[in-house]
Parts: C-alpha cells; structure tokens; sequence
C-alpha cells in the first residue's frame, strides 16, 4: 500500500526564522515587520530551558508590530514552529490579547505599526467582534429558541 499523498499548503514554504532571545525577536520585527507577509518562527521548546523564548513573549513583540502568531507545528525533538504574520483587516482580537495590549501600550513598547492596526481594527469593528461572545452572552434569539424548547435545559 502506498503512503497516502500529504497535500502541500502555501504555508510549508515560508522562510523560517529564529530568533534566540525577546531582544531578538523584537530587532528582526523592527527591520523586518513591513517586509514580508509571514514567516515561521522557530524557537525552541521548554524541555531546552537555556534556550526557550516563552509564547507570551512572542505574541507581545508580535502585538507590539500589528502581528500574530497562528498555526503551531513542531519541527524536531527541540524545536517547534509558529506561523507568525502580519495581522489581518477584519481579524477579531481576543480579549487575551487586548488586555496584552493595555500592557505594553503602558510600558510604551508598542509602536506605530501596532498602533496603527489597533485603530483600523476599532474602526472596522474587528476590535469588539469577540466581545459578547467572550462575555458568554446568549443571544436574544437562542434564547428565545431554547426557552420555546422544554428538552433544551436538560442537554
């Protein structure tokens, strides 16, 4: 039998970048966060803890230039990968990752460009889209239908 055909994704040919420290990361974003439309950030896992950059310190440098991560894959016994892109119009923003924001926009290391996508996103409505949604609001209308359902409350 054969092996079966592993379909390709324009993902699998991005460059692959990797960074070793916060520093480094925040410089490659500097010089390069207009110059690509994505890449795969290489960083190594927690079982090599002298050369681990924690996610949390990938998605602030990554919010602090209007990017984020996406899909995660491993790449070898010590290292994984992240699909790190700019981020796009009418992308919703987590509460998670706005309450980062009002972090770094206090420590002021934000800049222009994450800014800049923080505005579009507040005038596009991206910026609240998750919002009841992450407040665990039941619309009006699920509601409605469930309460017109008397088998509804016991599942």
């Amino acid at each position: 039998m054969s092996d079966p055909v592993k379909k390709r994704s324009k993902l699998d040919d991005l460059e692959q970048v990797q960074v070793h420290s916060r520093a480094e990361l925040r410089a490659w974003l500097r010089k390069n966060h207009t110059r690509t439309t994505g890449v795969w950030l290489v960083s190594y896992k927690k079982s090599v803890p002298a050369k681990y950059l924690d996610y949390a310190s990938i998605v602030e440098e990554a919010l602090c230039f209007g990017w984020i991560d996406s899909t995660a894959r491993g790449l070898d016994e010590e290292r994984s990968m992240l699909h790190f892109c700019p981020r796009k119009p009418g992308s919703a923003w987590s509460k998670v990752n706005k309450e980062r924001i009002e972090r770094l926009v206090a420590s002021g290391r934000m800049t222009k460009a994450g800014l800049a996508k923080i505005e579009a996103a507040k005038k596009d409505g991206s910026w609240t889209a998750l919002d009841a949604v992450e407040a665990l609001v039941v619309p009006t209308d699920l509601q409605r239908a469930l309460a017109a359902n008397k088998n509804a409350k016991k599942h």
